[in-house]
């Protein structure tokens, strides 16, 4: 038989959320994005270190990306890749943003 049990995680954890992603890197989740039980659009990163269960909200620079949900990311390499998502249904969008997680890890 294949048994659920519930994670005890400590550390910075992200909020309740739809629609965001959910990527693996170097044995580490990122969770990044979607929307909270207030409506309001996320754009935060959070790693989960997967061997100690410990969360860590990345703090990132740079061209910053627009708070979204429903987007897509793949993690390849040290980057983790971003493309689309909403805001609403007339605001959808086409770009592609690339995190380097080996760089924005500590």
């Amino acid at each position: 038989n294949l048994v659920w049990e519930r994670a005890v995680t400590t550390g910075s954890k992200p909020s309740a959320r739809d629609s965001h992603t959910c990527s693996t890197w170097n044995n580490k989740l990122v969770i990044l994005g979607g929307e909270d039980a207030s409506d309001y659009y996320l754009a935060d990163v959070f790693i989960l270190n997967t061997d100690t269960y410990v969360w860590t909200e990345l703090n990132t620079s740079g061209h910053m990306l627009a708070p979204r949900a429903g987007h897509s990311t793949v993690a390849l390499g040290k980057n983790l890749f971003v493309f689309g998502g909403f805001t609403d249904a007339r605001n959808l969008y086409d770009d592609l943003h690339i995190l380097d997680l080996a760089h924005n890890f500590c």
